[in-house]
């Protein structure tokens, strides 16, 4: 990108440095943006929100050169989904927070899948899969049926209510 300086010096700067305007049109959000081809890319925010948009709109944004009046759709949606802010803090930042926390409530209770590869013999080439194909006779990498107990023990230890105790065969 040629409108991100270089970075010269490891040290922290001061937060004037990093004001782009005296007096900012709007404040940004985090966000990441990706071109998709010459002509289009895509801006997407922490919570998944996501525009399509002309390419070298990331820039405009970046630098505050979309205007509320000229560019009144794109404007509107910039806020609306969270790339821009009118305020230093949006005042729908409880919002943003939630939608946030509902993305990644998956954390709180670990993880509800739990694979257990206890053989790598195969005789299948799934372009998918970890297992090799070898020959049925080949039992140096199976897993034994004591760590397999443990495992599943171990599984069905985690505190997390997504966890099931039924098996298929």
């Amino acid at each position: 990108m040629d409108f991100i300086a270089p970075k010269t010096s490891r040290k922290f700067r001061d937060l004037d440095d990093f004001n782009l305007n005296i007096n900012p049109k709007y404040f940004l959000m985090p966000f990441k943006f990706h071109h998709i081809n010459t002509d289009i890319e895509v801006l997407v925010n922490e919570t998944g929100d996501f525009l399509l948009v002309p390419s070298g709109t990331a820039k405009k944004v970046i630098l505050r050169q979309i205007d509320k009046d000229n560019d009144e759709e794109l404007y509107g949606d910039l806020i609306a989904n969270f790339f821009i802010s009118e305020t230093q803090i949006s005042p729908l930042i409880d919002v943003l927070a939630t939608k946030y926390r509902t993305k990644k409530s998956f954390l709180d209770n670990f993880t509800t899948l739990h694979m257990f590869v206890i053989s790598l013999r195969c005789e299948h080439t799934c372009h998918y899969c970890q297992v090799s194909r070898v020959t049925q006779d080949k039992t140096k990498y199976d897993m034994q049926k004591i760590h397999i107990d443990k495992g599943i023990k171990m599984s069905f230890s985690l505190q997390n209510s997504n966890i099931s105790s039924s098996t298929t065969a």
